[in-house]
């Protein structure tokens, strides 16, 4: 695994103001029966085990590690490795929101594949069960010489009665190497919250066209119909 200047800079910055404040530690596990990332599946449509950990101060500031199996189209099986910093807050008494940070994805399994990105995100609770976001995330370093993909996406969860929730996406990625690749995929999900059974979730996602470029060779227009199971502790 090897780790970039920015990342080393973004973890030191982070410990540092998180050690500054009072800080909250949260940990997550869940099972889903495919690993569907921005449109695409991570694990050749097979299911994934899943799990991490994030600490946060009171001041904003918050780092995690998530981490999950993957499989490529061709059956080489490994993992991947999140790691994540930023600076998350609300904007005044208002219902805006931000959230802007790092994230390292890293695939020890995998020969240059390791990329990072910064990213920005924006929230805005339109009324007391409607939640809209949207953000934008650029592609600072890849092994495999990658650099400068831009993605780009928005979301809306609507609260429902009997602790479901209702969320709709739609991403797009814009890759510096050539408009073929490019692509843009939608979803829909249904969220049943049963408190300390966990959540679990039913997704359906598809991307406009098969896209001819990735790292794990799992890029496909095929719709993704998936169920998952997360516990938070």
């Amino acid at each position: 695994m090897k780790f970039s200047t920015i990342m080393i800079g973004a973890v030191l910055a982070c410990v540092s103001g998180i050690a500054a404040a009072e800080v909250a530690v949260n940990a997550d596990v869940g099972v889903t029966s495919n690993y569907v990332w921005r449109g695409t599946t991570q694990t050749n449509d097979g299911a994934a085990i899943q799990g991490g950990v994030n600490a946060s101060g009171d001041n904003g500031l918050y780092g995690s590690v998530w981490a999950s199996n993957i499989e490529t189209f061709y059956g080489d099986t490994g993992s991947e490795v999140d790691l994540t910093v930023g600076f998350a807050n609300d904007i005044g008494d208002s219902r805006f929101g931000y959230d802007v940070g790092y994230t390292y994805y890293a695939y020890p399994q995998s020969d240059n594949a390791d990329f990072g990105e910064v990213f920005g995100r924006v929230n805005f609770g339109a009324t007391e069960t409607v939640m809209v976001s949207a953000g934008a995330a650029y592609t600072t370093n890849v092994e495999a010489g990658n650099t400068g993909d831009i993605y780009y996406d928005a979301r809306a969860e609507i609260a429902l009665p009997r602790e479901f929730t209702l969320g709709a996406t739609v991403g797009h990625y814009d890759f510096e190497d050539g408009s073929d690749w490019d692509y843009t995929h939608y979803g829909v999900d249904v969220t049943k919250h049963a408190g300390n059974y966990g959540d679990v979730r039913l997704s359906v996602s598809k991307a406009d066209k098969e896209a001819n470029f990735n790292f794990f060779d799992g890029y496909d227009d095929a719709a993704k119909v998936y169920v998952g199971w997360t516990k938070r502790f």
